[in-house]
């Protein structure tokens, strides 16, 4: 899932490839939390890549944290992540 504040310049794109978001600002799970966990293997498995790969600007304790993060506008925050069912209103 990717999720983006409001006015994000991706929002106007119909596709989105994992190469184009390498240099976006990326919030994330602390490591060893069960998402994180979770999207590192997928991300290995599914596209032979890690985080390694873009741009980190904060690992946060959890999806509240990031949800806020997003919310507030951080900066262009760019989120990939397994969220609960809640949705994030920006």
């Amino acid at each position: 899932m990717l999720v983006v504040p409001k006015g994000h310049h991706l929002l106007s794109k119909k596709n989105i490839n994992l190469k184009s978001l390498q240099d976006e600002p990326f919030l994330l799970r602390e490591r060893g939390s069960g998402t994180r966990r979770i999207l590192e293997e997928k991300l290995a498995k599914q596209h032979g890549i890690n985080f390694s790969h873009f741009n980190i600007i904060a690992e946060l304790g959890s999806s509240t944290a990031i949800k806020e993060g997003i919310r507030k506008k951080s900066g262009n925050l760019v989120l990939i992540v397994m969220v609960d069912s809640n949705r994030i209103e920006t």
